[in-house]
């Protein structure tokens, strides 16, 4: 065998077993030293949530057993006492509270009578001084609607109980001066209490005998034509 072709021979087979090792080491297994795949896929696996099963709901009527009834408890946990059952009065109990109701009614009735009082003479003396206080007739209903009632010329006429309704009638300035009358004292007082609360300072009520009064001085009245029962 010549030289040249010697050497190309050595080096062909040179080749072939250089090729050869490096088919044996890419089929064989890697070192497990340098495996990185498995421990992180455990770890992802163990921080994973478990799996829940979720039930559906139970919709049955459960059936309670009742308990015992008891009172509201305290901070502390005491229970409070149930509140008793209100007293019954018989016919002769009632009647004596009822008969106790109309005195105690009587008497703040004629506690009333001289709330911030003035007299019938007072006011026609103020109109005959051209002093013009405001006039409120209190007088009721039926008296209102009576057949030739009568009523101070100027007056605003308003049933006391129906005052609170017609506020919007009373003077816009509350320094204006008040005096209210009806057909009695308590009547025309309490109408004064009433236009007080709402915020006059100088309300008086007519006293001695209040309208019926002034119809016995003789002082000048008008025919009132009521308007109707509303």
């Amino acid at each position: 065998m010549r030289p040249r072709t010697r050497y190309l021979y050595l080096y062909t087979l040179c080749g072939a077993l250089l090729v050869f090792v490096l088919l044996l080491s890419a089929c064989a297994e890697p070192p497990a030293s340098i495996d990185v795949t498995e421990e992180p896929t455990a770890a992802v696996a163990e921080l994973a949530p478990p799996a829940v099963e979720l039930a559906p709901p139970d919709v049955s009527v459960a059936v309670v057993e009742e308990q015992p009834q008891r009172g509201p408890t305290q901070g502390g946990g005491e229970t409070i006492e149930e509140p008793t059952a209100v007293p019954t009065l018989d016919a002769a109990e009632l009647e004596a509270v009822q008969a106790a109701l109309t005195e105690n009614l009587a008497t703040f009735l004629d506690d009333t009578q001289n709330y911030n009082a003035t007299t019938a003479r007072e006011v026609q003396e103020a109109l005959d001084a051209r002093e013009f206080p405001f006039l409120v007739d209190v007088c009721c209903h039926s008296e209102v609607l009576a057949a030739n009632s009568r009523y101070i010329a100027g007056a605003i006429v308003v049933p006391l109980q129906l005052l609170a309704y017609n506020v919007d009638r009373l003077p816009q300035d509350k320094d204006t001066p008040i005096v209210v009358y009806g057909k009695s004292d308590a009547d025309a007082a309490i109408g004064a209490m009433v236009i007080a609360l709402l915020g006059y300072p100088d309300v008086k009520s007519m006293q001695g005998g209040s309208f019926n009064d002034w119809l016995a001085e003789g002082y000048a009245t008008e025919t009132l034509i009521a308007a109707g029962p509303g």
